[in-house]
């Protein structure tokens, strides 16, 4: 149908008008639509899906034997699957990775077997769109990754697989977030069996849906990860000829073959380090060794991500990924093939360019390389009276050796157990940082190594944060011992390879300004705590998880002597002494500060003053539980400090929090 069938239903929804063709999707046609309200107008998209799409597809039916009541329930049927995708987004509403759903409506053909699908939705740039229009940096493959992980975190809550995660299904707002969109294919968990129907793009799709085997959730962390290499691979997914070489049908097919086969996808050409084994891992042939929920990668992610002013230190060469033309040429079977952009090759200029670049940057590469190896070390020492009482990595002088010995250095998982809520703060080169709120000076200060690509902090944290008792160097062997509170050692060569269990920290200790640095991915395995990079202000933090707070204990459950308000992040149901009080402001979970009440409920539910709720947004709370945040038009407190400002215990259980004080307390 084209875009005059469509508008004879205008205005849509009573006030919009089409203005322009966008797109299509996996079922029809996508619009940019508008209405103008006192002199403003706004935008949104219009997603149109006709059922059936032509008279063809009626008489294939009819060529089946079917009567025209069973043709009418047939694609009624499939109307109602369609409808079934505006279920799902409906329950995705109003998140900030999910391309949001305003509105739909179904309009029965008059005197025919047909139905006129529209879905309204915001206005957003496509993937591909905005990789041709803009520059893109290492750094926004890893934002995308994040952002989409979160949305997955959610359909995950909804039992939900996406199973169509590709550049045409991601979306770019304003502000610069990736939203995931086209629910169109989506199923939950329990629909999903083996030998159901491969729904999906073969370009992306995992390999056990492609053989029609049983599969789960992770297929979507798979499709992401192809994604993304695509992303950091000239515009080139695995096994397909590097650019500038054309690309055939055959070449295509080959590729798929080999993909779904299970050969070992090669690294991406436009990156190394951490982000290439996050990507790689994603896309796992064994589903077993994929990441195994998005929440997992997208913590590896954020241990990654870095600050536009970093980028030179990690990438001396540049931080643009090439995106480059999909080029396709005739293969000897005289297959279908897509035209080179005009001028690409123009008197060979763009050739010679290429040429000269392979001459040039190994050159810059080995200089950077002697750079690092060579470069006398400005900060030889580091002043005694900053290392508080842990002395022992002072005045070590020796130079970085970029070898790592083959043999792995092997930490047990959770050698060291966190009794306290943990909330550690760090700036990349900043000269303090903070562990709940108490800020730390030092001479040494994190940064990102731009080899291993991880972010480094001083072992000096890792003792703080676990009351170590020394850090000594063994000059003999050239190695770092932290010894821990039991006196134990834990041993660091430096540039070998640290792994916790079996499970790569992602680096290894290095000296650098004066003293030993480990990945803070080593320090977050091996005592349990949780990473987390805010956007904003590109603060790394370390936080104990959430489930740090005690359970309920069982005598304080059904005793009338006690008040218990009760927020089940299960339901969303809040209760107080067991009587349900309606809210319009839901609490969260926040990634840092963890369970967080917002004000409304506390002013309207809580005897608490006014003098006591007198916050200031990201202002350090003097009970030491975090800050209060400002989200989605309203403030949050920590469940935590309400508890602790009311004189009352704070517990979490089974994904539900509870504030508890003994009645007639003050």
């Amino acid at each position: 149908m084209d875009i005059d069938y469509y508008k004879k239903y205008e205005p849509f929804f009573g006030t919009w008008n089409i203005v322009g063709t966008l797109g299509e999707g996996s079922f029809g046609k996508v619009f940019e639509i508008e209405r103008v309200d006192f002199g403003e107008t706004y935008k949104a998209a219009l997603k149109v899906i006709t059922v059936p799409q032509n008279k063809s597809e009626i008489k294939s039916v009819q060529a089946d034997g079917m009567d025209e009541d069973s043709i009418a329930e047939y694609f009624g049927s499939m109307v109602k699957s369609i409808v079934s995708e505006f279920v799902l987004m409906s329950k995705l509403k109003g998140t900030s990775h999910v391309v949001s759903y305003e509105d739909h409506v179904v309009i029965p053909h008059e005197g025919e077997i047909g139905w006129d699908i529209f879905i309204r939705m915001e206005l957003l740039t496509p993937l591909n769109d905005f990789v041709q229009k803009n520059t893109l940096k290492r750094k926004d493959v890893i934002k995308l990754g994040i952002d989409i992980c979160l949305a997955l975190e959610l359909c995950q809550k909804h039992n939900i697989i996406h199973r169509d995660i590709k550049p045409e299904n991601i979306f770019v707002s304003e502000n610069g977030d990736y939203k995931l969109g086209d629910f169109g294919i989506a199923r939950t968990v329990e629909k999903t069996i083996s030998g159901m129907s491969k729904k999906g793009t073969y370009t992306y799709m995992a390999p056990e849906i492609y053989k029609g085997n049983d599969y789960g959730s992770c297929v979507d962390i798979y499709s992401l990860g192809i994604v993304m290499y695509r992303l950091l691979n000239g515009n080139r997914t695995p096994f397909l000829p590097n650019y500038p070489n054309k690309i055939s049908y055959s070449d295509k097919e080959d590729a798929l073959v080999r993909r779904v086969s299970g050969e070992p996808i090669p690294p991406p050409t436009g990156a190394d380090g951490r982000i290439v084994e996050i990507v790689l891992k994603a896309c796992a042939f064994n589903p077993q060794e994929r990441y195994s929920s998005p929440l997992q990668m997208r913590a590896e992610l954020e241990s990654i991500m870095y600050m536009t002013a970093e980028s030179k230190f990690i990438y001396p060469q540049g931080d643009t990924v090439p995106i480059n033309d999909m080029s396709y040429t005739q293969d000897k079977s005289g297959a279908f093939k897509r035209a080179e952009k005009k001028g690409f090759d123009a008197a060979g200029k763009k050739q010679k360019k290429l040429q000269y670049g392979l001459i040039v940057l190994p050159i810059l590469v080995l200089a950077f390389v002697l750079f690092l190896v060579l470069r006398p070390s400005s900060s030889s020492s580091s002043s005694s009276s900053s290392n508080g009482n842990i002395p022992g990595d002072d005045n070590i002088n020796m130079p970085y050796i970029p070898e790592a010995t083959p043999t792995p250095i092997v930490t047990e998982p959770r050698e060291f157990e966190i009794d306290t809520t943990i909330l550690a703060r760090f700036q990349l080169y900043s000269d303090f940082y903070t562990i709940n709120d108490e800020i730390i000076q030092e001479d040494a200060t994190p940064f990102i190594h731009p080899e291993l690509f991880a972010t480094m902090i001083p072992l000096r944290v890792l003792a703080r944060l676990t009351n170590a008792r020394d850090i000594q160097w063994v000059e003999a062997t050239q190695t770092a011992a932290l010894v821990t509170a039991e006196g134990n050692l834990l041993t660091f060569a430096m540039n070998v390879p640290l792994y916790v269990g079996n499970v790569s920290a992602g680096g290894t200790a290095v000296f650098e300004q004066g003293s030993v640095f480990v990945p803070i991915r080593y320090v977050a395995l091996v005592t349990g705590l949780t990473i987390h990079t805010d956007q904003t202000t590109g603060a790394i933090y370390l936080v104990s998880p959430i489930n740090t707070a005690p359970a309920l204990p069982e005598w304080v459950r059904d005793n009338p002597n006690y008040d218990i308000l009760m927020f089940d992040f299960n339901t969303s149901t809040l209760t107080q002494n067991g009587e349900v009080i309606h809210f319009t402001t839901q609490p969260i979970i926040h990634p840092i500060y963890q369970q967080m009440l917002p004000m409304n409920i506390i002013t309207a539910n809580l005897a608490i003053s006014a003098e006591e709720l007198n916050f200031a947004v990201d202002v350090p709370l003097d009970s030491g539980t975090g800050s209060p945040v400002y989200q989605d038009g309203h403030m949050f407190i920590p469940f935590r400090h309400v508890a602790s400002i009311m004189g009352a215990d704070f517990f979490w259980e089974n994904n539900i929090a509870y504030i508890v004080n003994q009645r007639g307390a003050e």
